[in-house]
């Protein structure tokens, strides 16, 4: 499964039209709703990011993949650690780049 995690820690998943999406489409809908222009598919994370969301991607073998510029939010950092306790190995993915 592939969202992005909110300021609050709340999982942002892609709209009706198509559930199972990628990163880029949900960031397109969020970037769009909040009237944000961008410059492109490489510009679609950098944006998301400077908003303070996390990419990420649960993997069937219960790794749990987070990436983020700077630091994760108390709000997704709590959700990381719920959910290292149902279980899933997380594997942190820092962004660099502006």
């Amino acid at each position: 499964m592939r969202y992005f995690l909110d300021e609050h820690g709340t999982r942002i998943l892609r709209g009706q039209k198509n559930p199972d999406a990628g990163h880029v489409e949900i960031a397109k809908e969020v970037l769009t709703r909040r009237g944000i222009v961008t410059n492109g598919p490489a510009d679609y994370y950098a944006k998301m990011y400077g908003l303070k969301y996390a990419r990420v991607v649960e993997h069937l073998d219960q790794v749990l993949e987070v990436e983020f510029r700077d630091n994760l939010t108390a709000g997704q950092q709590r959700f990381v650690e719920d959910m290292a306790q149902q279980g899933w190995e997380t594997r942190f993915i820092v962004r660099c780049e502006r």
